[in-house]
């Protein structure tokens, strides 16, 4: 469910002839099965499950994830892994987590699809992506969702609101 979103998921299953009668029950019991048998040994672990999480648990869920994420960047919590630097995988993580978890951005069947799942302390968040040689802004606050496209650039993508 990281790599491909739940959505692609329950489109692939189905496709194999699997039919799943209650998509959050399905996507709950998947991701307590790996939770509790995930060791963590790799901070990038915490990206996965902050991201996974935002279908499958509670908003304080996903924010103790991504503080998780946060934190293992900027300080040393595993012992060795970035005293002498940064770990670039998990910074990348984290923007990831923020305009795939909390902006609510993704790409499904040729579009961009936006479910937005703001922590309730944020007001206002704004990025910016290229997806097919388009360069994509996003603003979104609690009561708005803005989205602006270049007008250079081949290759147009529609843009959906995600149940």
């Amino acid at each position: 469910f990281f790599v491909l979103s739940p959505d692609e998921v329950l489109r692939i299953l189905a496709q194999l002839g699997h039919s799943i009668r209650d998509r959050k029950a399905f996507l709950r019991k998947n991701y307590e099965y790996y939770e509790q048998r995930t060791t963590h040994g790799s901070t990038l672990s915490k990206v996965v499950h902050a991201a996974v999480s935002k279908d499958m648990s509670t908003a304080e869920g996903m924010w103790r994830w991504f503080h998780e994420v946060l934190e293992s960047d900027i300080h040393d919590t595993q012992g060795g892994t970035t005293i002498e630097g940064i770990h670039s995988g998990v910074m990348a993580g984290s923007i990831k987590i923020i305009t795939r978890v909390f902006g609510g951005v993704d790409f499904f069947e040729g579009s961009i699809g936006i479910r937005p799942t703001l922590p309730a302390h944020w007001t206002r968040l704004s990025f910016k992506l290229l997806l097919r040689d388009r360069r994509y802004s996003f603003e979104i606050t609690p009561a708005e969702i803005g989205v602006g496209v270049d007008i250079e650039g081949d290759n147009p993508v529609s843009v959906r609101m995600r149940k």
